[in-house]
């Protein structure tokens, strides 16, 4: 999970935001107030697929620090694992302003895991359809914030295509490796259909191919192995034929 936090193009609370959550991790110790009211708002302006992830991996690493007594992972312990994934600054060079930007940074990771229901109360309220055709357009656009997993399982009971609205998705043309078109339109003009399968359909091609390249591989390998035991072979009789004609050439 931290390996997966750490690859992504954009941080959870995106690069731009460090400075305005730095500043809020600064006035936690004296105006804790102001300091939640900061991050609320910077919560409340992320992409709507990346508010909600942050929401259930702070849930999740909630649920982690309840059985602390026996995994040991601490709210603190939490923070120095994962802050560094959440709230990352752009320049990493910089070693100097990462050791002192690092305490901040690990008690606004405390604020999120611990105070999350307060934290999180102002993110907008997005239809479901809205929420999953931005993750969609998102991973299609090459940004992997979107765990789509989570994304499904906490949209999907709220989500319903009637049969009219199938048929016209039947008919709805995309164009594969692009985002949907529809991602900016209104909520009752938007489909996910169309996408969703698109993305499982290019999932598919990529096994197939993948699948293909690996017995491609698998047969080169086989070749190769087949081609260094013939010179073997071959090396071999050589070293014997000239073995043989030293001997003949001493008997003469």
């Amino acid at each position: 999970l931290k390996l997966y936090l750490r690859e992504l193009p954009e941080p959870l609370l995106m690069f731009h935001n460090f400075a305005a959550c730095l500043e809020a991790g600064k006035r936690l110790a004296t105006h804790e107030g102001d300091g939640i009211a900061v991050l609320q708002q910077v919560i409340a302006e992320l992409p709507s697929s990346y508010a909600i992830v942050l929401r259930h991996l702070c849930q999740f690493l909630w649920d982690v620090q309840s059985n602390s007594v026996e995994n040991k992972m601490t709210l603190p312990n939490l923070a120095t694992v994962f802050a560094p994934s959440i709230l990352v600054i752009r320049d990493q060079s910089d070693v100097q302003q990462l050791m002192e930007t690092t305490p901040f940074v690990n008690a606004i990771t405390v604020l999120l895991i611990s105070r999350s229901p307060e934290v999180f109360s102002r993110m907008p309220s997005v239809p479901p359809t809205a929420l999953l055709v931005d993750a969609v357009s998102r991973l299609y656009a090459g940004d992997g914030c979107v765990v789509i997993v989570v994304l499904i399982a906490d949209l999907l009971p709220d989500l319903d295509v009637d049969d009219e609205e199938e048929e016209r998705l039947r008919a709805d043309s995309y164009s594969p490796g692009t985002p949907p078109r529809h991602a900016h339109m209104p909520v009752q003009a938007v489909s996910i259909q169309g996408p969703v399968r698109q993305l499982q359909l290019d999932l598919v091609h990529e096994r197939q191919a993948r699948s293909g390249l690996e017995a491609r591989v698998a047969d080169l390998t086989a070749q190769l192995a087949a081609m260094s035991a013939q010179l073997a072979a071959e090396s071999d009789a050589r070293a014997r034929a000239e073995a043989a004609l030293r001997a003949l050439a001493g008997r003469k």
